[in-house]
């Protein structure tokens, strides 16, 4: 488990994958923060918390079995749900859901540098050197390949908990609920490290601002 959780041997992560024949092509659901596309870097998170991301990974090193919760988010996947959808990176099925949903479990590698790099202002220059961020290895098959009225997965969800009808939760509404909403609408479209910086650099300059005036209102 130490191993696992510090990348020693491989980074595990689950890959959700989507398809309208059992038989594939399988497309890959992509997240804002965890590793899926071998091509992506690393984005640089903190200090925002990715708990989505985040929650992915400690599932990746058990089971399904372990996070029920993993099986009723890739059932929300085949139902289409937007405000589900809106927690990933791209959706490769933007018009329609999948007819079914599976996960494979990975373990992610760094990919090593050329011999012709020998320092990160070549990484940064010539990035067209290095082809990848990562390379994986295929470890086993996560979750089955599921569809959405599968009667042995709804099953699965109602013995832990997840009732197929459970209504979706009901949208308030109002003034604070329009104004909410509008606002969320514009933190949606920026990115969420560069929201949480500038946040933090506002909170930074404040108290420096609120120091400074103290400090003069004294010596006055």
């Amino acid at each position: 488990m130490t191993d696992s959780m510090t990348g020693v041997g491989g980074r595990p992560e689950v890959i959700i994958e989507g398809s309208n024949d059992v038989n594939g092509p399988w497309m890959e659901y992509n997240f804002h923060y965890k590793p899926g596309n071998v091509f992506e870097p690393p984005p640089i998170v903190a200090p925002h918390q990715p708990r989505l991301d985040w929650q992915i990974w400690f599932a990746a090193l058990g089971s399904y079995e372990y996070n029920p919760w993993f099986v009723h988010l890739v059932y929300r996947l085949l139902q289409g749900k937007q405000d589900v959808l809106d927690l990933l990176a791209k959706n490769p099925f933007p018009h329609r859901a999948p007819t079914y949903i599976r996960a494979r479990l990975y373990k992610y590698h760094y990919t090593e540098l050329p011999k012709n790099i020998s320092s990160l202002s070549d990484v940064l220059h010539n990035n067209r050197l290095v082809k990848s961020w990562w390379w994986r290895e295929n470890v086993r098959e996560y979750l089955p390949s599921v569809a959405v009225n599968e009667p042995s997965l709804i099953k699965w969800l109602n013995q832990h908990g997840y009732a197929k009808d459970d209504p979706w939760p009901e949208r308030p509404s109002g003034r604070l609920h329009k104004a909410i909403k509008y606002l969320r609408s514009i933190v949606r479209t920026l990115d969420a490290v560069r929201f949480m910086m500038a946040l933090f650099a506002c909170g930074v300059l404040m108290g420096i601002f609120n120091r400074c005036l103290f400090r003069k209102q004294r010596l006055s």
